[in-house]
């Protein structure tokens, strides 16, 4: 295995782990910026939020148990 592919493989395991987490990060973010401007985008980044958020936590709980 050469290098490229060692930082591919390692950098598809970083995403499948976090990548959930970064898009809950980035709507709670959005969310912040749009607090009170327009209620419907966040109501939906909120729910976004707790979606992604969820489904992220579950991802690395996931994977923890298929470490072990």
């Amino acid at each position: 295995m050469n290098m490229r592919e060692k930082f591919h493989s390692r950098l598809n395991s970083w995403r499948e782990k976090y990548s959930s987490f970064v898009i809950a990060l980035v709507c709670l973010c959005s969310a912040y910026v749009s607090w009170g401007g327009n209620w419907v985008l966040t109501g939906v980044l909120v729910t976004g939020v707790l979606v992604c958020g969820s489904i992220g936590f579950h991802d690395i709980k996931r994977s923890r148990k298929q470490s072990s």
